[in-house]
């Protein structure tokens, strides 16, 4: 099977500094095959016969072992992506906002405000947040914001370097 995976919690400033060719390689000896990185973003394509959530805990143990502290691993299928791709959720992009994509470890049917100091939630499903951050020199990502109020592990990616990734896809 295809999949598209994200880790969280990698290549952050100093914090959990990780090599993508490192990661190639254990990837390898996990029994992938055919895997692509994206920059150091901890964007990975690559192929695998274990099911999504197997392959997940996998990667996590993997990585705990290597000394890679509070990594989540989010694995998306074909099917995933291709959805994500089509919901174009961004119509009209504003210059005062970045646009974020966050994904959810676990389904939620948790309620989120549509908005709070300067974010807006565009669009979502039990898996996926879409998000608009007004720019300012005190912004900060959603992540924490929507880990609060979804209760599960998210991560989160500007919008137009997911959609550069995704397409590679």
């Amino acid at each position: 099977m295809r999949y598209a995976v994200f880790l969280r919690a990698i290549n952050l400033g100093k914090h959990n500094k990780m090599l993508m060719l490192e990661l190639k390689t254990w990837l390898t000896e996990m029994g992938c095959c055919n895997i692509e990185t994206y920059l150091q973003t901890g964007n990975i394509m690559l192929e695998t016969t274990k099911p999504a959530e197997e392959f997940a805990i996998q990667l996590e143990t993997t990585l705990l072992e290597k000394h890679y502290k509070d990594v989540s691993v989010f694995v998306r299928d074909q099917q995933q992506i291709q959805s994500l791709l089509e919901t174009q959720p961004f119509k009209t992009p504003l210059e005062t906002h970045q646009e974020y994509i966050t994904l959810l470890r676990h389904p939620s049917a948790f309620v989120l405000p549509q908005s709070a100091n300067g974010l807006e939630v565009v669009q979502r499903d039990p898996l996926t947040v879409f998000t608009r951050l007004e720019k300012h020199p005190d912004a900060t990502a959603p992540n924490a914001w929507i880990e609060r109020h979804t209760k599960t592990k998210a991560t989160s990616r500007f919008w137009r370097v997911m959609a550069v990734f995704l397409q590679k896809f």
